[in-house]
């Protein structure tokens, strides 16, 4: 049985030959000491700032091949089955250096400084922006600053305007990454992504002051970028994708970060409509989110179109075994193995322990795939993924043995 088709037993909750192994990222400092060798993958701050670098160079596609190949590279050495394959800008904006390790980049909305930049600049003379900074003492590269927080509301609304105009065309956007995987790897189940408009951004605070005076807005920027999400999602299913990934965090460890009336009118139907278009296809919608569901958990996990739930924090209070009797014969679930305590401080024992737990009671009958609670980052140390890889390989064959 191939990594494909292993997936695709595991969504229909039935058990392959093995349970799936998968993470999101695995970071360039992990990365390094497993393979022995550096290689630009993962999202730490120094692969994102080899990134502005090599785009402010005219080299933005040359950095997409290095990182997918070194992804490649460390799925075929690890033995996982999931090759994440984004799209990107053919030609995006320029970083400007404003200081040491800071820059401003022109109008990215609906994005990240890594992967797809929905929307941009078009150099007519409107003035949106967004500031990175690189923290090289904990390898972190984030947005810190934009017009969209300094302006507010009226930025946002123009904002809003600009892509109804026009911007929700795929022109400029490129598969090349998700096209190489599906020809590189025909083994390997290739992952794209579709997701909500960018939610966890310096401008989150106006995002939440539209949805609560200007609802009318917001209802426009779904409406926008929902258009343009769906093109893309199905141009990728058309180039071969066997899954799909979302993964914007719209909880916290405390608990959701909008209402429920909130995700009922903007999110359940945005991932309803994903999931729809994934299933015209085959494919399966698997949804990322951090922290803890709360009040959201029955209407996110049953009623919005989606068929697996990654990453189950346990830091947020999240019992994945509770998951797995209440939902797991109808959800997918991924993740779990936490990645801010026992990967990171933990001795291998411990890890290994809390990866077969996890395994023993979770994997029979299908419908899960082993995963960190997040992603393999800089502040995990190989041997104690390897320690995670070891409990997988003694306890991860079907049927499991507990």
């Amino acid at each position: 049985m191939n990594a494909r088709e292993r997936v695709r037993e595991c969504f229909a909750h039935r058990e392959a030959d093995r349970v799936p192994l998968f993470e999101i990222h695995i970071d360039a400092r992990p990365a390094a000491e497993l393979l022995g060798h550096w290689v630009p993958v993962g999202i730490g701050g120094s692969v994102l700032k080899l990134q502005q670098d090599m785009i402010a160079a005219g080299k933005a596609a040359e950095f997409q091949a290095l990182h997918m190949a070194g992804r490649l590279e460390l799925l075929r050495a690890l033995d996982h089955d999931i090759l994440r394959a984004l799209p990107y800008l053919d030609d995006p904006p320029a970083p400007e250096p404003i200081g040491e390790n800071r820059w401003r980049v022109p109008a990215l909305v609906g994005s990240s400084a890594y992967g797809l930049n929905a929307w941009r600049n078009d150099g007519k003379g409107r003035d949106f922006w967004a500031i990175y900074e690189f923290i090289a003492e904990t390898d972190a590269f984030m947005e810190v600053d934009s017009s969209l927080l300094h302006y507010g509301l009226p930025q946002f609304e123009q904002m809003v305007a600009e892509l109804e105009q026009g911007c929700t065309s795929l022109e400029g956007i490129s598969l090349q990454n998700l096209e190489w995987a599906v020809q590189a790897a025909p083994d390997v189940c290739v992952m794209g992504w579709a997701d909500v408009p960018y939610f966890h951004a310096s401008w989150m605070p106006v995002l939440l002051e539209a949805m609560a005076s200007r609802p009318d807005l917001v209802d426009r920027w779904f409406a926008a970028y929902r258009e343009l999400i769906l093109r893309l999602l199905e141009a990728q299913l058309r180039a071969g994708a066997s899954l799909i990934l979302g993964g914007q965090d719209f909880c916290d460890t405390r608990g959701p970060m909008i209402s429920p009336r909130h995700y009922r009118r903007w999110f359940q139907p945005f991932f309803q409509a994903i999931g729809e278009t994934c299933h015209r296809f085959g494919v399966p919608y698997l949804r990322h989110n951090d922290g803890r569901l709360g009040p959201l958990e029955e209407i996110f996990l049953l009623d919005s179109g989606i068929d697996g739930y990654h990453a189950i924090e346990p830091s947020a209070g999240n019992d994945i075994f509770y998951f797995k009797q209440r939902y797991g014969d109808r959800v997918t679930l991924a993740g779990n193995v936490d990645c801010a305590v026992t990967l990171v401080t933990g001795t291998p024992e411990e890890v290994y322990e809390e990866t077969r737990a996890k395994i023993v009671g979770c994997a029979p009958g299908g419908g899960y795939i082993l995963s960190s609670s997040n992603s393999i980052h800089a502040g995990v140390p190989a041997r104690n993924y390897r320690a995670m890889l070891d409990a997988w390989r003694d306890y991860g064959r079907y049927p499991i043995r507990g």
